[in-house]
């Protein structure tokens, strides 16, 4: 759809504006990134990024090379050597609230506990990329990224409707809301005290939020999948609106798809770029 018919419909976006790997040819990238992958420091990423979204990322960041990466969600630090890789150039910040889990050290990177909202990000270059993996409130991390002037974002955790731990542009396009999972016993609650509070609160359906959003969104585009799974990562088929994806970099049938995209396709959560026009007030 055209960005100026943007609304919350039966058909769920995934395209607004041009996105920065529109003039790349991506399965040029595939071998250099499945390389790259081959030599990962940590083998088991399990709870964070696998090859479906450190591909996407990877392109991303070698399309728009920024001098800063901003990066929200640590875990055992695959994603902080994959910008590291990717963009060499960078200064990386790498924020996460608990860094005792990390596995990999990034020379290249700065690292805080606090969380993105609770810093002072005065004085970034105009080309810094914010990338969340952080489970929280996109729309609420929108609004923090616009204050601060950081124009170009990733969203890793850009769940369907009805699926997924936080509220994202995908639910938020479609008009649909979230209800968090109440956390049980003394370890979930637990879990939720130490992570910000964007997360765990409800956030009613409707297209309010869109309305809201849409006038600071420049870009918005979710990338497509090297290749479409049989079933989505929650085994069920992909029908629907909410499943609403982007044609596939190869078909399924195609006998040149790299083996690494074979194992690990159900992976693949709709990771986005965005774009802000960055008002840096508060319009949203």
């Amino acid at each position: 759809p055209s960005s100026g018919s943007m609304m919350a419909s039966e058909e769920s976006p995934y395209s607004i504006g041009v996105p920065p790997w529109a003039s790349t040819r991506l399965e040029q990238l595939l071998p250099e990134f499945i390389e790259l992958y081959e030599n990962r420091p940590i083998l088991d990423n399990t709870g964070g990024m696998r090859a479906p979204h450190m591909f996407a990322t990877f392109a991303i960041l070698r399309c728009l090379q920024p001098e800063v990466v901003i990066e929200s969600g640590v875990w055992k630090g695959a994603g902080t050597w994959l910008i590291e890789n990717a963009a060499p150039g960078a200064q990386i910040i790498a924020l996460d609230p608990d860094l005792s889990r990390l596995e990999y050290r990034s020379p290249s990177a700065s690292y805080s506990t606090q969380d993105f909202n609770h810093h002072d990000w005065s004085g970034l270059p105009g080309n810094t990329l914010a990338f969340f993996d952080d489970h929280q409130n996109a729309l609420e991390r929108i609004q923090q990224c616009n204050w601060h002037g950081i124009s170009d974002i990733i969203f890793e955790d850009n769940y369907p409707p009805g699926r997924g731990d936080c509220y994202s542009l995908k639910k938020m396009f479609a008009g649909a809301g979230f209800e968090p999972a109440r956390p049980t016993g003394l370890k979930g609650l637990l879990r939720r005290l130490i992570r910000a509070t964007g997360s765990g609160r409800s956030v009613p359906a409707g297209i309010d939020n869109l309305l809201a959003a849409r006038r600071n969104i420049e870009v918005y585009a979710e990338f497509p999948p090297v290749v479409k799974p049989q079933a989505t990562r929650w085994g069920d088929a992909w029908t629907g609106p909410q499943y609403a994806t982007p044609p596939s970099i190869f078909s399924p049938d195609d006998e040149s798809i790299p083996p690494v995209f074979r194992a690990e396709s159900e992976w693949y959560t709709w990771l986005a770029f965005v774009r802000l026009t960055c008002s840096g007030a508060t319009e949203l």
